[in-house]
């Protein structure tokens, strides 16, 4: 696996929801909800360039506040994703403050509010004290995809919270690395044509059509691939919060969660609590275990338990999660 990421939950499990992914080796993080992520501290904060929000409920929200304190000192575009409004939404939060002493040098806002067929990118700019929300482009959705850089993609799906709840998945790219002794026995030294491989391989969907010159000698690219080369399977990241359990619900979990290394799925409510669950459209512990479960994942994370629960019928509500999660189909 490249593990390119370092996922962890920002607090206990019951309480605020969000998840603060790392990106190995950079100095940059993503956010994933934004309640209270006091605990991540300045610094970590300041790391964050791509921000995520399932819904604007307050315990998934309310932390933007540091976000933007933290942030808007600085010379960046930070970029947010969330349901429709999220737009409005980050303007209204950042007028409620008064902006008088900001330069064109500040912190710049990139929002895309994720809607059912399309993405639509509104920007907000320093130089103009953030009072016009510019809509800038309105992209076609081909496909669950929302998002998209050289090492990782991110997709989303629409969940039902009795408002639209965005659930993401991050899918880090599978990288390519040189066999060391198989190069040994290569008959050309190593160059720079090494580089143009391993780029020319995550670039290109024709493989069997290309070729790649080394030393006047010509190569195709699928031979060199499978000579050369090691394949690393990308990591892939799952977040699932705040929906109610039915057959629409479920089956855009599974297509997005399937074969995850990390599900981090909310379990609101324990089993015998199946009824409130429904009612305030969360989920149980044995949902998320069987979501868990018929999405393959390779390790499932419970979150989001509700304060009411005691310590003891916690232990509980992990146990009924388990179960759910490793029982035989």
């Amino acid at each position: 696996m490249a593990l390119c990421f370092a996922a962890s939950l920002i607090n206990p499990q019951t309480q605020d929801p969000g998840l603060f992914v790392r990106v190995n080796q950079e100095k940059r993080a993503f956010l994933f909800d934004c309640g209270n992520i006091e605990k991540l501290g300045k610094k970590n904060i300041q790391y964050v360039s791509l921000v995520f929000i399932s819904h604007t409920h307050i315990d998934h929200f309310i932390g933007f506040d540091l976000v933007l304190r933290y942030n808007i000192g600085l010379n960046k575009t930070l970029k947010i994703f969330g349901p429709p409004q999220i737009a409005e939404q980050v303007q209204h939060k950042i007028l409620s403050y008064n902006w008088n002493l900001l330069t064109p040098d500040n912190a710049n806002f990139l929002v895309y509010e994720i809607h059912e067929h399309e993405i639509k990118e509104y920007s907000l700019y320093s130089a103009e004290f953030y009072r016009k929300l510019h809509l800038r482009e309105v992209i076609e959705r081909k496909d669950s995809a929302i998002y998209h850089e050289k090492k990782f993609s991110v997709f989303s799906a629409c969940l039902d919270h009795k408002t639209p709840s965005l659930a993401y998945s991050l899918r880090e790219k599978d990288v390519w690395r040189v066999d060391k002794e198989k190069l040994d026995n290569f008959p050309h030294p190593p160059g720079a044509w090494l580089k143009e491989l391993k780029e020319a391989v995550i670039e290109s969907s024709q493989e069997d059509t290309l070729f790649l010159e080394i030393e006047e000698k010509e190569y195709s690219l699928t031979d060199l691939k499978n000579e050369l080369l090691l394949k690393l399977t990308g990591q892939k990241i799952c977040y699932v919060t705040d929906t109610i359990y039915n057959g629409k619900t479920a089956s855009a979990i599974l297509d997005l969660a399937l074969d995850s290394d990390l599900f981090f799925c909310e379990c609101h409510f324990a089993d015998e609590d199946l009824e409130k669950a429904t009612d305030t459209f969360h989920l149980t512990t044995s949902q998320a275990g069987e979501l868990g479960r018929k999405a393959k994942a390779k390790k499932l994370i419970g979150f989001h338990y509700s304060s009411k629960y005691t310590y003891q019928q916690q232990s509980m509500m992990k146990q009924e999660l388990r179960m759910a999660f490793s029982k035989k189909n």
